[in-house]
């Protein structure tokens, strides 16, 4: 969709300085326009803004893609002639879909009555190697955008949230999104009031939708409360609730209960002076079932909760009012009913926290956060693993001369140990840019790996999954590619690698494949890719249950490879429907649901 607005002095003054480049009285941002690194049969989709910095018009008298690689870009929402007003902005919807593996760069050139301006616009075509799909995906709009969690949808695909500023407003807003298993944006929804809202954690539900927790300032009964949202599996709210005083309350963490509900971690503002830990319990409708603080006479937060083979919950986060030093890592083992069964503090003389813990293999338990106390005297990863009763077995410490932080801890299939969080890497007076940072170590804590990723500013990571087929998928921030916050997400394998993105042509598919649409069931559009080991004369045709052909998508001779294309049924009735594939040598034929 096209989008011409006026632009406020307060955001001019922000795209100034941006990533942005301007020419006269014309300003491009992001300058240079980064794409990500993108599967074979995916699409990318990415904003690009054109802003009139002057006080007479501009007449953009067209908008093209030129350059080798022109043919993998496309702009969506494409004006033709067009004049923006003094301080009026264009917003241009450019998707990416690289037809082979390697770097794909073209120019974005736009012709105006003050001559011609370009902006580099680049990305990369990743493999598919074996069906293990690898990427690294920059999403959000033009301006901040933030994700806290990610789970795998029940249709492979998966789920976001965090927050999100909507275009013309101030405050951050929950953001939700869900992609298919390529990482392609399928929809977003957004959730909240006149104030703050951000989510923090987001769960599949037993019905097929999807439970949010969040913290709002704009309802409840304090300054910032527990907000917690259910949505169906196509994010329409079916309700929400809001849990707390009339001071702050907010949450960090949530997990499903063993016997049904959910358990929400995060803290409460006990007085005007201090906070502590709390833990919030709730049934399946969101009814509040009990809630408890944890904590001394100083202050506490939680961090991370997770269920224990035992039905129970253990929950890591920092704590004041006990330990050795001025903040230590609080570690505490609770029941369904919220009492506790033992607690521990980790740590030395200044700052230590925990961020992420999980139950080990061996039924103890491991800990992920930073440390002050112990290392270079910056922040450090600081990794603590215990027994079964939180007894401190061994802890290490490890990062650079500057900050680095573990935000999350996975245990991984060789009994090993997955961190990812930041390290800075760049470190002046008025200036610090950081990387997202990946750490590999054995069983005992041992480094075996540690990999970087980013651009030229700052990336992190806030949430860490290990999929079955030994993917990792990380979602964090970077501000290295647009004028504020984007989310930055990748999915790596299990040495931390994309899969080749280099200019060597693929190996064609061994065997022919037709691949089962996604989504599925779909409204209305839905993605059918199918794999051709030799050039074939292909047609792909929809059929009803008449046995009616009542679309036919590809009747032509095709290369080798894996073909993909997005087939729109918005001129056909809710049903069950079948996609045909008939080849020089092979026929398949497979069914699918609409459902409007």
């Amino acid at each position: 969709m096209l989008k011409i607005t006026w632009v406020t002095p307060i955001l001019f003054a922000s795209l100034l300085i941006a990533t942005s480049d301007i020419h006269a009285q014309l300003l491009i941002s992001p300058q240079p326009l980064y794409m990500g690194k993108i599967p074979l049969g995916s699409r990318a989709k990415r904003q690009l803004l054109v802003f009139n910095t002057g006080t007479s018009n501009v007449n953009l008298t067209s908008i093209q893609i030129q350059g080798e690689s022109s043919s993998s870009f496309s702009i969506l929402n494409n004006p033709g002639n067009i004049t923006l007003g003094p301080l009026e902005n264009l917003v241009l919807d450019i998707q990416f879909e690289p037809q082979s593996t390697g770097t794909k760069e073209a120019e974005i050139i736009i012709e105006s009555n003050l001559g011609k301006f370009t902006n580099r616009v680049h990305g990369a075509g990743t493999s598919i190697v074996d069906g293990f799909i690898t990427f690294e995906r920059i999403l959000g709009g033009l301006d901040a955008d933030g994700a806290s969690s990610i789970a795998i949808a029940a249709d492979g695909g998966f789920i976001l949230a965090g927050s999100t500023i909507l275009p013309e407003e101030d405050f951050t807003d929950v953001l939700i999104i869900k992609t298919d298993k390529y990482g392609e944006v399928l929809w977003t929804t957004t959730f909240g009031g006149d104030d703050n809202e951000s989510a923090s954690a987001i769960l599949p539900t037993p019905d097929g939708g999807y439970l949010v927790a969040a913290t709002t300032a704009s309802f409840g009964a304090g300054g910032q409360d527990v907000y917690i949202i259910k949505i169906d599996a196509d994010g329409n709210e079916q309700w929400h609730k809001t849990y707390g005083d009339v001071l702050d309350d907010r949450a960090t963490a949530m997990v499903r209960a063993p016997n049904g509900g959910y358990l929400i971690v995060g803290a409460t503002q006990k007085d005007v002076t201090g906070r502590d830990a709390y833990v919030l319990r709730i049934d399946e409708q969101g009814n509040k079932l009990w809630s408890k603080n944890y904590g001394g006479n100083g202050g506490e937060i939680a961090h991370d909760v997770q269920v224990t083979r035992d039905g129970n919950y253990i929950i890591v986060g920092s704590t004041t009012s006990s330990g050795a030093g001025q903040f230590d890592v609080y570690l505490f083992k609770i029941d369904d009913n919220g009492n506790v069964q033992w607690e521990k503090t980790y740590g030395g003389d200044i700052w230590d926290i925990g961020f992420s813990v999980q139950q080990t293999d061996d039924n103890g338990f491991v800990v992920a956060g930073y440390t002050t106390s112990f290392g270079a005297q910056a922040r450090d990863f600081y990794l603590i693993k215990t027994d079964e009763m939180g007894n401190l077995q061994w802890s290490k410490v490890f990062g650079g001369e500057h900050n680095d932080e573990a935000g999350v801890v996975r245990q991984t299939s060789d009994g090993g140990f997955l961190l990812a969080g930041f390290t800075v890497n760049f470190f002046s007076a008025n200036k610090e840019y950081s990387d997202l940072y990946l750490v590999k170590t054995d069983a005992q804590g041992n480094v075996l790996w540690s990999k970087n990723f980013g651009g030229e500013k700052s990336e992190g990571a806030s949430d860490l999954l290990l999929d079955d087929e030994g993917g990792v998928i990380i979602i964090g921030t970077t501000n290295s590619y647009s004028k504020d916050n984007d989310i930055f997400w990748l999915k790596l394998n299990e040495m931390g690698n994309i899969t080749s993105v280099g200019s060597t042509p693929l190996e064609p598919p061994k065997t022919f494949v037709l691949e089962q649409n996604f989504p599925n069931p779909f409204n209305p559009e839905t993605r059918i890719r199918y794999h051709l080991p030799v050039k074939s004369h292909v047609k792909l045709q929809i059929i009803n249950l008449k046995g009616q052909v009542v679309a036919t998508l590809v009747d032509e001779a095709e290369s080798p490879g894996v073909h993909s294309l997005v087939f729109n049924a918005g001129h056909l009735p809710s049903g069950i429907y079948f996609y045909r594939i008939i080849t020089n040598k092979i026929a398949e034929t497979k069914r699918m649901l609409l459902i409007k």
